[in-house]
């Protein structure tokens, strides 16, 4: 039998595995089925659900790809004699502007599926938001305690 430390980590490495080795379609799947048992969606919340997630995979998507050619692109013209910082300007405009385009269409969409959550599901939401937050901020103040040695 494995002990649950081992069990921990072969789970952790599946689930990267997964997420590695699948589409966002089918990274978004997972993610409503998730969601939809923790909060009890019905099929409209689950449908909304999904759009949202293909919306934020998207961004997600395009926001990595922009960075490695930012990156790449910016050590390209590190390598100049001067700096072009009308460029990089004009880059940082472009990336701001998609994450403006993705953000509004994930506020509405998310707008959509909160006006058909129940009561019940709204408090679960914020409990569970609440307790993600709170392992965040235990994480942060451990990694803290690790910079500065105590």
């Amino acid at each position: 039998m494995l002990k649950p430390i081992a069990l921990t980590v072969v789970i952790a490495a599946l689930a990267t595995l997964l997420v590695a080795c699948t589409s966002e379609e089918q990274q978004a799947k997972i993610f409503v089925s998730v969601t939809a048992n923790k909060f009890d969606l019905n099929e409209q919340q689950k449908a909304k659900l999904f759009e949202v997630a293909m919306v934020a995979l998207d961004l997600r998507t395009e926001m990595t790809q922009d960075s490695k050619e930012l990156k790449q692109e910016l050590l390209t013209m590190l390598s100049a004699e001067t700096l072009d910082t009308a460029r990089i300007n004009r880059v940082l405009e472009e990336k701001e502007e998609i994450f403006r385009k993705y953000s509004r269409l994930l506020v509405a969409d998310f707008a959509e599926l909160h006006r058909t959550l129940t009561a019940e599901q709204k408090q679960k939401l914020i409990e569970t938001l609440k307790k993600r937050d709170a392992r965040s901020a235990l994480r942060t103040s451990s990694e803290a305690a690790c910079q500065t040695g105590v």
